[in-house]
C-alpha cells in the first residue's frame, strides 16, 4: 500500500543509482567538482526518473557553488523550482548574503527582469541589493516578494532586505530578527543566522555574533 510522508522527514532515499551518478558523488566527496559535473550531466541524459533527475540538478548546484560558477549555479536551481515549485533545493539556494560579484551585473539584471519567474527576481535581486545603479529596484522587487504565497520565496526576500538595514542595526532589531528567524522553516535559516551574525558582529557582541555563526553550517 501507498504511503505518504511530508519531504521534511525524509532523511535519505534509498534506491539504485545509475553507474555515472554514483562516480559522481564519489568525485564531489573528494571535492573534484569538474569531474562530478561531467558524470552529473551525463547521469541526467540517461536518467529516466523526474525525481531522480532533480536530485542531480540538487547536486549540479552544488558543485557549481563550490567551484565559484554561481551564475550556473542559478541557472539550474531556477530549473530546479521551474520543475518543482515545493523544491528541497531552496535550502541551497545561490543568493547572495553579502556584497558580491560573483555574478556579472548583466546577468543578475536579466534575472531581475523575468518578473514572471519569481525565483529568478529573488537571485538577481540578491546579487543587485547593494550596487549603486540596482539598488532601488532590487529592493522594490524584494518588497514585492515578501508579499508572496511561497513562504520560501516570500522569507528569502524578507532576510535579504535585512541586509540594507546592517549599517544602522540596532540591539532590538537584531533581537527581534532573532525571533522572526525562529518562526522559519529549518532549511532556510542558514542565510538570516548569517545576516544576524553580522549584526551582532556590528554592535561588537562577538560572543552573541559566534553562536549565529556557528548556526550556518548547522
Amino acid at each position: 500500500t501507498p504511503r505518504t510522508y511530508p519531504a521534511d522527514r525524509v532523511l535519505k532515499v534509498e534506491t539504485i543509482w545509475n553507474d555515472k551518478h554514483q562516480s559522481a558523488r564519489a568525485a564531489m566527496e573528494k571535492h573534484d567538482y569538474p569531474t562530478a559535473l561531467g558524470l552529473l550531466a551525463a547521469a541526467d541524459r540517461e536518467e529516466q526518473r523526474l525525481w531522480v533527475r532533480r536530485i542531480i540538478g540538487e547536486e549540479m548546484v552544488k558543485s557549481y557553488a563550490a567551484l565559484g560558477e554561481w551564475q550556473r549555479a542559478g541557472e539550474v536551481f531556477i530549473a530546479l523550482t521551474q520543475s518543482d515549485s515545493t523544491t528541497p533545493a531552496y535550502r541551497i539556494a545561490p543568493l547572495a548574503w553579502y556584497p558580491s560579484t560573483a555574478v556579472q551585473p548583466l546577468q543578475a539584471r536579466a534575472w531581475l527582469a523575468r518578473r514572471e519567474v519569481p525565483v529568478a527576481v529573488l537571485l538577481g535581486a540578491s546579487f543587485l541589493l547593494t550596487s549603486t545603479g540596482d539598488s532601488q529596484s532590487a529592493t522594490q522587487a524584494l518588497q514585492a516578494l515578501t508579499r508572496s504565497e511561497d513562504p520560501h520565496l516570500a522569507t528569502l526576500a524578507e532576510t535579504q532586505l535585512w541586509r540594507l538595514e546592517l549599517a544602522r542595526v540596532t540591539l532590538e532589531r537584531v533581537e527581534r530578527w532573532e525571533r522572526r528567524q525562529a518562526e522559519f522553516p529549518t532549511a532556510i535559516q542558514a542565510g538570516p543566522n548569517f545576516i544576524i551574525g553580522e549584526a551582532w558582529t556590528r554592535l561588537g557582541q562577538s560572543d552573541r555574533a559566534a553562536l549565529a555563526y556557528l548556526r550556518v553550517p548547522v
